[in-house]
């Protein structure tokens, strides 16, 4: 049975030729029609996860802040800071050393004093043994703390005699102590006499206590240690009071 014509020539389709062909193209629209669902639905997923994803960042950015962008410290940032280190150490260990030589400052100065009264009190009770007076026991104590030294090994006073050597204090001013500061020396008699004899002792104390100061010089200038420099001024002291003394009385 001859149903249609081929644009071609004459020829003839059967009903069965023409019923294939129909199906073939409808079957290709179908699966055209397939593949534009396909494209269509990978186009809808694609769009729905944009969206998630934006709603994503939207929500991140109302919750979590935005990184603070550090920059990269230069190199002359960094000399920067450890000069500034280096100046904040230095500060700190200056007035760390003002403070431990405060302190140590303020220990010798006590040290000093203690030393200073154990030293008065070595004297004045070695006087008191050698036979001292008493109204002379201050002019004892200036006259012999001169030749009154410390020993830092043995951590004591000792006593240097005039001829040379160490004794201990009350060995040396047993053996050294002048006449006129003796109880001994005292003469009896009225309140003249009495003024007479201080003005002499007085002037006996000045004038061994000029000696005195003439060998401290002499030792001062020959040796020049500081110790006997020291004994030097400590003994000229002594004499200006003295001369002091003589001079109101």
């Amino acid at each position: 049975m001859s149903v249609g014509s081929d644009t071609d020539g004459d020829r003839t389709f059967s009903q069965e030729e023409v019923e294939q062909i129909v199906q073939g193209r409808v079957a290709k629209l179908k699966g055209e029609l397939e593949k534009s669902k396909d494209v269509a639905s990978d186009l809808d997923k694609s769009k729905a996860a944009m969206t998630a994803l934006e709603n994503e960042l939207k929500v991140l950015k109302t919750v979590t802040p935005p990184p603070e962008i550090i920059p990269h410290p230069s190199e002359d940032d960094v000399k920067g800071q450890i000069k500034l280190m280096q100046s904040q150490y230095k500060k700190e260990i200056e007035a760390l050393r003002n403070q431990v030589e405060q302190e140590k400052s303020a220990r010798d100065q006590e040290r000093g004093k203690r030393m200073n009264v154990e030293r008065e009190r070595e004297i004045t009770t070695a006087l008191q043994a050698a036979g001292c007076r008493n109204d002379a026991l201050d002019m004892g104590l200036r006259y012999f703390e001169p030749q009154i030294e410390f020993d830092e090994d043995e951590q004591k006073n000792f006593y240097r005699l005039k001829s040379g050597g160490t004794v201990s204090i009350t060995d040396g001013i047993a053996e050294e102590l002048p006449d006129y500061l003796k109880a001994s020396s005292m003469q009896a008699g009225g309140s003249g006499s009495q003024t007479s004899s201080k003005g002499a002792v007085r002037q006996k104390e000045l004038e061994s206590a000029n000696t005195k100061l003439a060998e401290l010089q002499k030792t001062a200038t020959l040796g020049g240690r500081n110790d006997d420099i020291l004994a030097y001024q400590k003994q000229k002291r002594i004499v200006t009071d003295l001369e002091t003394e003589a001079a109101a009385s």
